[in-house]
């Protein structure tokens, strides 16, 4: 979305990007992301419990698939929290 002046935002411009192969796991973590528990400290990491009822939910049923799904999940998680930590410090 360009401002009123027709310039567009540089993080509008320099947002990352993802492949199609990553979409869903990156569905995945978004949908997931919102059963987060919060603490007075910030957010916390995703139950697993959580990654498991989305993999029964959205029949993922190879152990293969749900390992990937899951470090790929667990990682996206870290970065997030790694972020909303820092924005706590300041």
């Amino acid at each position: 979305m360009e401002r009123e002046d027709g310039i567009a935002p540089p993080a509008l411009l320099n947002r990352p990007s993802h492949s199609q192969w990553e979409t869903p796991y990156w569905d995945a973590f978004n949908r997931l992301s919102s059963s987060r528990q919060w603490t007075a400290g910030g957010p916390a990491s995703i139950p697993m419990s959580e990654i498991q009822a989305y993999f029964e939910m959205f029949a993922i049923e190879d152990p293969e698939d749900r390992e990937e799904y899951l470090h790929i999940i667990q990682a996206l998680d870290s970065v997030y929290l790694d972020h909303a930590a820092k924005q706590v410090k300041k």
